[in-house]
């Protein structure tokens, strides 16, 4: 599922690009691949790059436009950039915009066709539209700076970290819009009960993001606790393995009374070595970066 990010800056003494780098660097183990719209002057600056290299980099720009998974979850051309995350592609969002439509026209056939995907589209014009799919399946979060910007994001970490406050999620079938003088909210009507996706919650989420109004660390600790009580041995030491689990085993070690323990050690994170584009050799090399042993 990739990672949705839209920085977008009414004071346009405030460079965009800069709140874009630190938001993405809480979305890059949502996918091995950073692709990017800037828009300065009513054109569209793009470029795609490896989200955890050292060196990130984007123009400047009065909007930034992200997509963190692969190529193929953005579309841009001269009028229009957007990123997209479920079961529907760029392109096929893109068919519901054009540059000789107004914004209104957009969205009634957004609530006609109800896309089953989440989306971020920006314009050339300096307006935007995003779209939560309306099963709620994938989480979209709304934030800001104030009078000063706005920041969309798959999550609430990549807000917090870019120094904006997250306001709170876009609800299943909500549709917000807006340019540098106006910001909107619209619904879908559907008779379809949501739900997030579990994995989320379970593995995907930053522990550190808050999502539907649950709070993932949490979660996953309770689930530790959860699974304490129905395992029925005797422990002496847990282990987290890898980083993600590391909440479990607080929950789970805290229930069964027993010492939480450093197996491994991390030396890049988060980063997903299962979807890395690298050859065999590489790959055991990052495992080994990923999960070090503790002598």
């Amino acid at each position: 599922m990739p990672g949705l990010l839209l920085v977008y800056m009414y004071n346009l003494d405030l460079d965009a690009s800069k709140y874009a780098y630190y938001a993405a660097l809480g979305l890059r183990h949502r996918g091995d691949r950073l692709c990017y719209a800037a828009l300065t002057d009513g054109k569209f600056e793009t470029g795609c790059l490896d989200p955890w290299s050292s060196e990130i980099s984007m123009p400047k720009a009065r909007a930034v436009l992200i997509s963190i998974g692969d190529e193929n979850s953005m579309y841009v051309d001269k009028d229009i950039a957007i990123a997209v995350d479920g079961a529907c592609t760029p392109n096929d969002v893109a068919r519901l915009f054009s540059s000789e439509e107004k914004l209104e026209q957009s969205i009634k056939l957004i609530k006609s066709v109800k896309p089953k995907c989440t989306f971020i589209a920006l314009s050339r014009k300096g307006c935007f539209l995003a779209f939560r799919d309306q099963l709620g399946v994938r989480p979209l979060v709304y934030g800001g700076y104030g009078f000063d910007g706005l920041i969309l994001a798959s999550e609430t970490a990549p807000i917090v970290l870019a120094g904006g406050k997250p306001a709170r999620d876009l609800r299943p079938g909500e549709i917000v819009y807006g340019d540098e003088y106006e910001l909107q909210f619209e619904e879908v009507s559907t008779d379809m009960k949501p739900h997030i996706c579990l994995f989320e919650y379970v593995y995907l989420a930053r522990p550190d993001s808050i999502l539907d109004s649950v709070n993932v660390y949490m979660f996953r600790r309770t689930m530790g606790e959860i699974l304490a009580e129905k395992h029925y041995v005797d422990v002496d030491v847990v282990v987290g393995v890898p980083e993600t689990a590391i909440p479990y085993a607080i929950g789970y070690a805290e229930k069964k009374k027993a010492r939480l323990e450093y197996g491994f050690i991390s030396t890049i994170g988060r980063l997903r070595t299962a979807i890395v584009r690298t050859t065999i050799e590489d790959r055991l090399r990052l495992l080994s970066l990923k999960l070090n042993l503790v002598p």
